[in-house]
């Protein structure tokens, strides 16, 4: 009887290890497809920028188009592929130079510098609530990063996207100050949307800034 239960556990364990072995492991989806950049991308948003301003007590509206191009690549420090960006601001119906950004996409997160700042935009693999330190290699307030609303579909400027996410950066209001900051990518086109807002309201007058950005057309190079 022994040998029996010793022979039929023999059997068991066998038959695990053959089903082990050939298990499929499934690749983990890493979504890099929200943060797409290759040389040649073109993107122009609509931009409306408010300026409070306490010293004069008002508060003034700015509206402009802005043109990104991805102009070309050289490899940093790291030994990561970095994509330069130039901006080009429209004024009377031409595009003139306004600022160069770099976006640097690695497997794990996607990094971008603007003002001499480095964000951490995006890490992968994208999943709903995961959060992390956008502003960590930045001399900004630390916030925390949070995808929102993955994967699901969002409109703008009379254009919608199937598949899309919205990153929550920073949410906060009390008697001092208020603070909003998010922004929404698409699959395979990248940021769509944004807003960033900060007033002070310490001395009884605003003081700060709204602004606004939103995707009016895109061309990508595949």
């Amino acid at each position: 009887m022994n040998k029996i239960k010793r022979y039929l556990a023999a059997c068991l364990l066998a038959v695990g290890l053959w089903a082990c072995e050939n298990k499929t492991v499934e690749p983990i989806a890493m979504y890099y497809q929200y943060f797409p950049v290759s040389i040649g991308d073109e993107t122009i948003y609509n931009v409306t920028a408010i300026i409070y301003d306490d010293f004069t007590n008002t508060v003034d509206t700015t509206r402009y188009r802005l043109k990104e191009i991805v102009d070309t690549t050289y490899t940093n420090n790291e030994g990561d592929k970095t994509y330069i960006i130039y901006a080009f601001k429209e004024k009377d119906g031409s595009w003139l130079p306004f600022q160069t950004y770099t976006a640097t996409p690695t497997r794990l997160r996607a990094e971008r510098v603007e003002n001499n700042q480095r964000y951490i935009k995006m890490v992968f693999p994208v999943v709903e609530n995961k959060s992390w330190k956008g502003n960590a290699k930045t001399n900004l307030d630390s916030w925390d990063y949070k995808y929102l609303n993955t994967h699901k579909p969002f409109s703008v400027s009379g254009i919608r996207f199937d598949s899309t996410l919205l990153i929550d950066q920073a949410l906060d209001s009390n008697l001092i100050q208020k603070v909003r900051s998010f922004e929404y990518y698409a699959a395979n086109v990248g940021l769509i949307y944004k807003r960033n807002l900060f007033i002070d309201k310490s001395n009884n007058k605003p003081k700060g800034y709204d602004n606004t950005y939103r995707i009016e057309s895109y061309k990508r190079r595949r």
